[in-house]
């Protein structure tokens, strides 16, 4: 019970952009970064945070569309919507995009998660290991 409230947050908690080399020495982001290093300096991939979920954006190539990646550290929960949310929320008003795309499996707690956090099916990827689900997020103005 304990561990789970550590995770909980409360409508305040905004979500943070984090700068690889505010984390790390120039030769340890060159390492970990390799060929993104250049893209990561210039702001074409950032990382956004909110408790133990990260989101990677990366800009496309369409001018102002985005792709979205999300990373957790631990099992996906209830809580998690809210951190997406609160992620794309806090880089939709950093960055202005005009759209965010998203992948993720057909499985139903991604679907669940994706739907929840404001994503809208815009597709599914016929791919050789089986389908993935293409989504989409404009934030309403």
């Amino acid at each position: 019970m304990e561990a789970s409230q550590d995770t909980k947050q409360t409508p305040k908690d905004k979500a943070e952009r984090l700068v690889p080399l505010d984390e790390m020495d120039e030769d340890e982001f060159e390492e970990l970064a390799g060929d993104a290093a250049g893209l990561i300096r210039a702001g074409y991939v950032q990382y956004w945070r909110l408790v133990g979920t990260v989101g990677a954006f990366s800009v496309g190539a369409i001018p102002d569309v985005w792709h979205l990646q999300l990373n957790f550290a631990g099992e996906i929960q209830e809580a998690s919507v809210d951190q997406i949310k609160a992620i794309v929320s806090a880089f939709w008003e950093d960055e202005q995009p005009e759209y965010i795309t998203a992948h993720s499996s057909v499985d139903w707690l991604c679907v669940w998660l994706m739907r929840e956090a404001g994503f809208q099916q815009v597709g599914v990827l016929p791919l050789s290991d089986g389908p993935v689900m293409t989504w989409g997020y404009r934030k309403c103005h």
